[in-house]
């Protein structure tokens, strides 16, 4: 999935350690910018599938941000079914979806569940200051640098300096072959902010080392997601 760095920072190694320490994301490996497999997976983690493309299976990741919602990349298309907290892409609480709810021109998705899930939610981030704002964010997910599917890929995390757009939509990062890869479109990209970690963009396009990958920018799609939740939330209520 991930492909070693060439070089990265201090203080954005320093940072990410410590971030990926509070929560067990952790492994062997001495360092943090290479990408390696979640030790103790969040319940908030989903793997997506989704027959969108001429029928053939497609795997995306995504983050549970309610108990009933979650969040993945729009170009994925609509998913069938996720699973939650798994070490891999075959493992952990498998859930059929409802619906899925489209922003295109952001590649965010939100994709409804059939019922509540008693998980851990990731909550997600609606301060547009925010990546103005970070050093170092977290990337997680799913994917596989064989450009097939991969069968039983391990849910993997690293972290970077973000570089942001000039627009805000789009986190950069990645800079020497550090990057995604197939399979983490969707999945979270991570920072601390005053209400604690928070999804701070939807995982969008993988260079899978051969140059800058991109997250969309949560807080643009905000209000987007929130008028979605409000409204089948008061469809499940009537």
């Amino acid at each position: 999935m991930w492909r070693q760095a060439v070089s990265m920072r201090i203080l954005v190694s320093i940072v990410c350690t410590v971030f990926l320490v509070m929560f067990g994301w952790t492994s062997s490996a001495s360092a943090v910018t290479d990408g390696r497999p979640v030790e103790r997976p969040p319940e908030w983690i989903a793997a997506g599938y989704s027959h969108a493309w001429g029928g053939q299976v497609v795997l995306c990741s995504g983050t549970l941000v309610t108990r009933q919602v979650v969040i993945s990349a729009a170009h994925c298309g609509p998913f069938e079914m996720v699973r939650l907290g798994g070490g891999t892409i075959n493992s952990g609480l498998q859930v059929q979806v409802k619906e899925s709810f489209f922003n295109s021109g952001r590649d965010i998705a939100v994709h409804w569940l059939e019922r509540p899930v008693n998980r851990r939610v990731l909550r997600f981030n609606f301060d547009r200051e925010l990546p103005l704002r970070t050093s170092s964010v977290i990337a997680m997910g799913y994917g596989d640098e064989s450009p097939r599917l991969p069968s039983a890929s391990d849910l993997r995390t690293t972290g970077w300096q973000p570089v942001l757009r000039a627009d805000s939509s789009v986190v950069e990062f990645g800079r020497g072959r550090t990057s995604l890869c197939p399979g983490d479109s969707g999945g979270p990209t991570m920072a601390r902010s005053a209400r604690g970690i928070v999804l701070l963009a939807v995982n969008s396009y993988a260079a899978c080392g051969r140059g800058l990958s991109g997250s969309a920018n949560v807080a643009e799609t905000a209000g987007w997601i929130r008028q979605i939740i409000a409204m089948k939330l008061a469809e499940s209520n009537s």
